[in-house]
């Protein structure tokens, strides 16, 4: 019916709307058109839905997705459900076109020839004779590692001689124990750690050595003067043992 104070045309476009109820048939035909579309979705995975339900352990609440059947009335699950399958779908076809990408990338790499070693690789190459340093420099740059970073790496990647060995090294007089300290920092040991190395590392006489010094009153100094147990004794002997302390 026509309102007070509106214009002609307002009043037939009401007057058009009030008769053939337009919103009603097209949110009819809409939700008719989405059922369809949805039941067409769901018929075509319900074999992935079965697979995915069988799966042991799966998540109660994912089951309940995987079991719906088109032609069930609810409109929830229906949608939860075509949700679901298609995230399903889509993460199947991304997977199976990942391998296809990389044959692309692949090949794409080989006619431009963009594959590069990393650092770790031309440092070892380099290190084994196969390259020049000047070639990992340049292969360097070109993936990003300046000189000075490139330096820093092969200087953290050089091989240190063992903590045992090093002691080994002092003992024997071949380094000074400032050196020794030094290098042993550098591994990563604070100095009351160095100072226990250097203990647990100092040569204890065995028990049967102990026995036989015993026995010969090696520890008697009178008895080893009267009988002369110190003469002659070669210095070769004191100066090898003195190595293994």
């Amino acid at each position: 019916m026509a309102g007070k104070g509106k214009g002609a045309l307002r009043i037939a476009i009401e007057d058009f709307l009030n008769t053939f109820k337009l919103g009603e048939i097209f949110n009819n035909w809409f939700t008719e058109w989405g059922e369809k579309q949805e039941e067409q979705i769901n018929s075509h995975n319900s074999d992935l839905m079965d697979m995915i339900k069988d799966i042991p352990d799966m998540p109660e609440a994912v089951k309940k997705l995987a079991e719906y059947k088109p032609g069930d009335k609810s409109q929830g699950g229906i949608l939860s459900a075509t949700g679901f399958a298609s995230q399903v779908g889509s993460s199947m076809a991304g997977g199976i076109m990942q391998p296809i990408i990389n044959i692309l990338n692949y090949a794409m790499d080989y006619v431009i020839g963009s594959r590069r070693m990393d650092l770790p690789t031309l440092l070892e190459a380099e290190r084994r004779g196969f390259i020049d340093p000047d070639v990992r420099k340049n292969v360097g740059k070109e993936i990003g590692w300046k000189n000075v970073a490139q330096e820093v790496f092969i200087e953290l990647t050089n091989r240190l001689i063992g903590a045992g060995d090093l002691i080994t090294l002092w003992r024997r007089g071949e380094i000074s124990e400032g050196e020794l300290d030094r290098r042993l920092i550098e591994q990563a040991y604070d100095e009351p750690t160095i100072e226990e190395l250097k203990k647990i590392t100092e040569v204890i006489p065995g028990v049967g050595d102990l026995i036989n010094m015993s026995v010969k009153e090696a520890f008697n100094p009178g008895v080893v003067k009267k009988f002369g147990y110190d003469q002659e004794f070669p210095e070769e002997v004191a100066t090898w043992a003195a190595k293994q302390e």
